[in-house]
């Protein structure tokens, strides 16, 4: 017996699924009562809409799964009754999802006997991180149906699969991993590693500038608030920067010595303190000029 599961991300996924379950039959094929779990509703668009109506309550994910198609078939030949496939079927689903809504079809219009069921991506409260199923879980689930196959129908000998357990799955998964190691990131991967990259050192950046302009902001204030313009000089050549001038507007930032980025006071938001400073340099620059002409008069 094998076991297929299938994710949809779309919601139009119900209508078409339930399309392709009910599709027509060949004339000799006899169609069966399917199987609902969790379902109110017995007509076909009442379902679907049952469907739907848990998918919106569904927290929205990007890319997030809407829906489940599980097949369950048997090999050619294998001589399977329908009351046999439905026990199966039944049990797959106590197995895979008892929380879930779940719809079920069954059909013999083929040589291998098969069975479509549909569950829901969440539970009957539209969580979904509590029916998670990862794929240990899921080959743990397809062992378990195995085994009530053989306990229950031993006669269905020849759909018997060597299912992995869940410890030799874990090994292999690892062997997988340490030869992808030592081989390296195929092209697609490095392209991916390399947006990723580029796309955290844009972040880094954004993240930095701020911190950097801070810092600026407060050196600029340290020195402004200085009583001399050598006092601010001196400031800001300790902090490793110096006062730049534009063409035409003179005094206008601080630059970083060493890196050569510039501050204007305007984007530091010193633009006030840096005139209210030049206001008391000029003041101070008259009076020191005034006390030397004084100075000079009376030693005359």
């Amino acid at each position: 017996m094998i076991t297929k599961a299938l994710t949809h991300k779309n919601r139009s996924t119900f209508r078409n699924l339930f399309n392709y379950l009910k599709r027509d039959l060949l004339p000799d094929s006899q169609r069966f009562e399917p199987i609902t779990h969790n379902l109110a509703s017995t007509t076909r668009l009442d379902i679907i809409h049952e469907f739907e109506m848990l998918a919106d309550k569904m927290e929205e994910r990007r890319n997030g799964v809407i829906s489940q198609h599980h097949i369950i078939s048997f090999k050619s030949g294998e001589k399977l009754s329908p009351d046999t496939l439905r026990a199966l079927t039944v049990k797959w689903i106590e197995l895979y999802g008892p929380d879930r809504q779940a719809y079920a079809e069954l059909h013999f219009d083929r040589d291998h006997i098969h069975a479509h069921i549909i569950f829901s991506a969440c539970d009957l409260l539209g969580r979904r991180k509590e029916v998670r199923v990862d794929k240990y879980q899921l080959q743990k689930c397809k062992i378990e149906l195995q085994e009530y196959q053989k306990e229950k129908f031993p006669h269905l000998s020849k759909s018997i699969v060597a299912h992995r357990t869940e410890a030799e799955l874990r090994s292999h998964d690892r062997a997988i991993n340490e030869r992808s190691l030592k081989r390296g990131p195929k092209r697609g991967e490095r392209e991916a590693l390399g947006r990723k990259q580029r796309k955290t050192q844009k972040v880094n950046k954004q993240k930095w500038l701020p911190n950097k302009r801070s810092q600026a902001k407060t050196i600029a204030q340290n020195a402004l608030s200085k009583n001399t313009r050598a006092e601010c000089f001196k400031t800001l050549s300790v902090a490793g920067f110096e006062l730049y001038e534009r063409r035409g507007k003179g005094v206008v930032g601080i630059l970083n010595s060493k890196s050569g980025k510039r501050y204007r006071f305007a984007t530091l938001e010193t633009e006030t303190l840096f005139r209210q400073a030049a206001q008391r340099w000029q003041k101070r620059d008259r009076e020191q000029q005034q006390s030397l002409s004084k100075k000079h008069s009376l030693q005359r």
